[in-house]
């Protein structure tokens, strides 16, 4: 949620090695997975007053027995291009609704 318009945001997330990055699914077209970096990224032009951006992104984990009891890390990177505002809130979710996801 933001007061002004934010223009140029890019979204970055890191994929952990036991997260199988090539198997993603995205709930959102224009999500670039780079396998040298380990990376998603997705690049928005603006983002306009009040407006939410939704990302959602399912992995295959490929790590088995007492290895999957470690929950593996995301780090996201959010930034934007504004003069006259910044992100005014931002809010990541997991969802574990899916009976075969793994806890992050």
């Amino acid at each position: 949620s933001n007061l002004k318009s934010l223009t140029q945001v890019a979204i970055l997330m890191a994929i952990p090695p036991d997260i199988q990055g090539e198997t993603v699914k995205l709930t959102r077209q224009g999500g670039v997975w780079d396998a040298m970096k380990r990376t998603i990224s997705w690049s928005v032009d603006s983002l306009a007053p009040g407006d939410l951006l939704e990302i959602q992104a399912q992995f295959e984990y490929v790590t088995s027995g007492e290895d999957r009891n470690i929950s593996p890390k995301f780090p996201v990177l959010v930034r934007c291009d504004a003069q006259q505002d910044q992100f005014s809130d931002l809010t990541l979710r997991v969802d574990r609704s899916d009976p075969n996801s793994v806890p992050v």
